[in-house]
């Protein structure tokens, strides 16, 4: 641990091989990045999705730290 006012971030990321199976179902396949404490509370998490065209990445709502 580092000092009292810094906290220590692990960093992950995790592929999902499944589609949605909902409206966003044609943008594949996913990868998950996420932040987490050292016991493993998630902080903040970023999905992006294999569509050829166009950004289908879901990025963090400020205010929790968690996609929306």
């Amino acid at each position: 641990m580092n000092t009292k006012d810094e906290i220590d971030l692990i960093y992950l990321k995790r592929s999902w091989e499944e589609y949605r199976a909902d409206e966003f179902n044609y943008w594949g396949c996913s990868i998950w990045y996420f932040e987490t404490d050292t016991i493993g509370v998630v902080k903040r998490q970023l999905e992006s999705y294999d569509k050829e065209s166009g950004s289908n990445t879901m990025k963090p709502d400020q205010s929790i730290g968690l996609v929306c």
